[in-house]
């Protein structure tokens, strides 16, 4: 088994392709792009007809922007590699919006701000900011935070538990309008 690259150029050009390509996506043509800000790269991956496709920037049809750090990526992937050794696309953190149909691209470029999520793992906390449409990523500030372990984090992201549930446990904590939250979100759980 090929270790998940950390570096987010061989990432995003190299491994991710070749990756929905043994994975077998569906045939669909995305509605418009999932952009990641990591550091000072962006990468804009769509589906035409199954196959992935990158390009570095930011194009004008973006569906949801992810934007972290590079330190913060790393870590997210090393975590995540079991979600992509399992092989199954629309398990993998929010590469479910490459696949939505228009008018839930829509709805989801519509949503008014964007969602901080922290991640906190002992005393790190993790950011990682989704921003709907072509909304400049960080331009102002998120419409809502949303504050849960990276253990309740991978658990929402492999299907495992639910929002809901880990917020009555008080296993999430929001800050902010929860409308916004909610809308962005979920393309992020199973």
């Amino acid at each position: 088994m090929t270790s998940v690259p950390t570096a987010p150029r061989e990432f995003f050009q190299s491994y991710l392709p070749a990756w929905f390509a043994r994975a077998g996506a569906p045939a669909v043509t995305s509605p418009g792009a999932l952009v990641f800000h990591v550091g000072a790269g962006s990468y804009a991956l769509r589906l035409a007809s199954g196959a992935l496709l990158v390009e570095d920037g930011a194009p004008t049809d973006a569906v949801l922007q992810v934007s972290l750090s590079e330190a913060d990526f790393a870590e997210l992937i090393r975590q995540g590699g079991p979600l992509f050794e399992d092989g199954v696309s629309d398990r993998v953190l929010a590469l479910r919006s490459l696949s939505l149909d228009a008018e839930r691209a829509a709805l989801i470029r519509n949503v008014d701000g964007s969602v901080a999520f922290e991640i906190t793992e002992q005393d790190l906390v993790r950011t990682l900011l989704l921003s709907p449409g072509s909304l400049v990523a960080g331009a102002v500030p998120p419409a809502c935070t949303v504050r849960l372990a990276a253990v309740d984090f991978w658990a929402l992201s492999r299907g495992e538990k639910n929002p809901f549930e880990l917020l009555m446990d008080g296993k999430i904590r929001m800050q902010g309008r929860m409308d916004v939250a909610m809308a962005l979100s979920s393309v992020l759980v199973g």
